[in-house]
């Protein structure tokens, strides 16, 4: 009885362990991994109504209640971590977190991650401030910086479509204070967590949204290897019910207002909608004399208006200066001095982008005024640029541009003037001014060479005035022009002194009180021969007050301080400063320290202070260095 007793008890052992080995699922026993105690989920905290935070920070939310209610279907314990969304990724990339939540599909993700079905859609479109205009996708943003928030699928969206000019931003509500404070004014952001803290922060009614760019879908994601805790995330979330979804929804979304309660208010609306009807009967006889009598003079408004526009077509079709409406790249409206301009045909002309018929070297300065002229900013009143005829040709066009409304959206009425005849013109005569400066210059070299045959003792002074009253002017800032005046007068100052016998020029003793009266008329006489020739300078005046003095001294007139000219109050230093350091006849050179010693001492005196501080600072610190 014993042994069959143990034989019966091996029996048993041995079949259960078949029992054990063979079905293992009904042995409560799991082949693959077993379930986790506990994971860690990571997710945007800054996504309202799915997951945000109260007042004294803690996460709340539809995702929040779900997943409480997941964790008591499992028996797994959640750690539920909200914070910015690119610590998210990324704490979920560095093995941090073994789900995240909130998360949309990419091609780019996958890669990394494994996916839920999709439980939620979510609209992703493009918010803009209302005084901005001609947002409508995602061409349109080009040129503008949109705020994003870091790790947002839109960012990659956005690229995708050339636009990169991007300004990332932790949340999105720190995209919508930063709107409020008017730091930025495009932003893309789902529509869900947007209208939340638009409506918040009380500035929705100060912006607009355009289509959705796109639509993303909420998934919840693990590492693509783990395969087996995607099931146990899936699972745990089938198992809650319908009437439990929709119980967490209420709570976060809210309920439609019952209709029962206004019932009688319906009732009182249709009572009084009957009474009004009756009212309205008899007004409507009236009306309808009354329409009668605004029918008849809205017909003699709309045929004054008719004639009226009659009269601005004809004006415009006959304008002798091209004119065009242009609107999102094209153009809406050409007159007809613009196809005989251009050459092409009206169809031509507005089937294709208006840009192509810019010259290629002036479309980018085009398409910039074009943008901040759409913008509302400021830009130069008239544009110049070249556009291709229908010939091949290039044409200089003077562009002047408004913005108007046409057909209820933003565009720009352009004025074109054909100026190319105009700017060859212009070119020809600078080019024709230019020989005749070049003409005037070498007239007056050869009279200043005729002076220096009648002094041969002061060879070179005049060229070497000239050029230090040029370089004294130059360091004053007085303008080119009045520079270049300046060192014509400077080349013929002493022109006066061919009336001056050549004995008394070339003296080499002290001159007698006539011989040195001779000399000082030589700055009338310099007038005399110059005053009726038409110089672009006051040529004639220069020379005759060349040696005239700030406090009344010098000659011929006894000129003082303003009454005389600046460009003579530089040629006159200029003069005594050479005349000093120079040979003369008469005697040795004194050298360049005696004759900035002279105007240094007479500074306010006989010379104009700043004139001698020019010359001092040339010579001082310029290193200026007489010319041969």
């Amino acid at each position: 009885m014993f042994k069959m007793s143990r034989l019966f008890t091996s029996y048993l052992f041995i079949l259960l362990m078949v029992f054990i080995f063979c079905f293992p699922a009904a042995a409560g026993i799991s082949t693959g991994s077993a379930s986790p105690k506990e994971i860690t989920v990571v997710s945007d905290d800054n996504y309202p109504p799915y997951i945000f935070r109260d007042e004294n920070s803690r996460l709340q939310g539809i995702l929040v209640d779900e997943w409480r209610l997941w964790e008591e279907k499992t028996g797994i314990k959640v750690d539920l971590r909200g914070m910015d969304w690119d610590k998210a990724q990324k704490m979920m990339a560095e093995g941090g977190a073994q789900v995240i939540d909130t998360i949309f599909f990419t091609e780019e993700r996958a890669k990394k991650l494994a996916f839920t079905a999709p439980y939620a859609s979510i609209e992703v479109p493009i918010f803009f401030h209302k005084d901005i205009s001609g947002i409508k996708d995602v061409k349109s943003l080009r040129g503008f910086t949109i705020a994003v928030k870091a790790g947002d699928a839109c960012i990659d969206f956005l690229k995708k479509n050339g636009i990169s000019t991007l300004q990332e931003f932790p949340s999105y509500e720190s995209i919508i204070r930063s709107a409020m404070e008017q730091k930025v004014k495009v932003f893309c952001i789902d529509a869900p967590p947007a209208l939340y803290y638009l409506n918040k922060m009380n500035i929705a009614k100060d912006y607009r949204r355009t289509d959705p760019l796109y639509t993303g879908q909420f998934h919840r994601a693990v590492q693509i290897e783990k395969k087996d805790l995607l099931s146990t995330v899936e699972s745990g979330f089938a198992g809650i019910s319908q009437k439990e979804y929709e119980e967490i929804n209420k709570r976060w979304l809210g309920a439609p207002i019952p209709v029962t309660h206004y019932l009688a208010y319906v009732f009182y609306l249709m009572g009084g909608f009957v009474l009004l009807g009756g009212i309205l009967l008899l007004w409507n006889y009236t009306l309808r004399r009354k329409v009668t009598r605004k029918t008849l003079q809205l017909k003699e408004s709309i045929d004054a208006l008719q004639k009226s526009e009659e009269k601005y077509r004809l004006v415009v079709e006959n304008a002798d200066e091209a004119i065009l409406i242009a609107q999102d790249g094209f153009l809406k409206y050409v007159n007809p001095t613009t196809l005989k301009i251009l050459g092409y045909s009206e169809d031509l002309l507005t089937s294709r982008p208006f840009i192509e018929i810019v010259h290629p070297e002036d479309r980018e300065k085009l398409y910039e005024a074009h943008i901040r002229r759409m913008k509302g900013e400021e830009t130069r009143p008239v544009l110049q640029f070249r556009v291709i005829s229908q010939n091949g040709t290039f044409r200089l066009a003077a562009s002047h541009a408004i913005m108007i409304s046409w057909e209820g959206k933003p565009a720009t009425l352009n004025y074109l003037t054909d100026i190319t005849d105009r700017k060859k013109a212009d070119e020809e005569r600078q080019k024709g001014f230019e020989s005749l400066r070049k003409a005037l210059g070498a007239t007056i070299q050869a009279i200043a060479v005729t002076v220096e045959t009648r002094d041969p003792y002061t060879a070179g002074h005049q060229r070497r005035v000239a050029d230090l009253s040029r370089a004294i002017a130059n360091e004053m800032g007085l303008e080119s022009d009045q520079t270049e005046g300046i060192r014509m007068a400077g080349v013929i100052h002493d022109l006066g002194k061919i009336a001056i016998p050549a004995e008394i020029l070339s003296k080499p003793s002290k001159l007698s009180e006539i011989e040195y009266r001779l000399i000082q008329n030589h700055s009338r006489a310099g007038y005399d021969i110059l005053k009726d020739i038409e110089f672009p300078w006051p040529v004639a005046r220069i020379v005759l007050q060349h040696h005239e003095r700030i406090d009344g001294s010098g000659y011929p007139g006894g000129l003082k301080g303003d009454e005389i000219l600046i460009e003579a109050r530089i040629i006159s230093v200029a003069d005594v400063v050479e005349a000093i350091a120079s040979y003369r006849p008469y005697r040795p050179g004194l050298g360049m320290e005696k004759a900035l010693g002279e105007i240094t001492r007479n500074k306010g005196v006989l010379y104009d202070p700043g004139v001698v501080d020019a010359c001092l600072k040339l010579f001082y610190e310029q290193k200026y260095k007489m010319i041969d």
